[in-house]
């Protein structure tokens, strides 16, 4: 059984915590679930999406903590990342 602790508490343990990164292992679950559906969305292989997602902008925004996208949803990130090549293939 889990133990209440307050309100008090609670707000101690995230002042306490200031490094507002994603765990890293959560943020590589997110990854596999993000590539998937992408793969799953464009018809492209599952070695051609995990290509295309470590090539991307949206990737590094993710890997870095910029703007948080690492919280967005993963429907959210495909659609980014459906926009980010779209948009590179009509520059071509």
């Amino acid at each position: 059984m889990f133990q209440d602790f307050g309100g008090a508490a609670n707000l101690a343990i995230c002042r306490e915590r200031t490094d507002m990164t994603a765990n890293r292992n959560l943020l590589r679950m997110k990854y596999a679930r993000v590539i998937e559906a992408y793969a799953a969305r464009t018809g492209c292989t599952f070695d051609e999406a995990l290509d295309r997602f470590y090539r991307s902008q949206t990737y590094e925004l993710m890997r870095d903590g910029i703007s948080d996208m690492h919280c967005m949803s993963d429907e959210y990130l495909v659609d980014e990342l459906v926009d980010e090549f779209k948009s590179e293939s009509t520059v071509r």
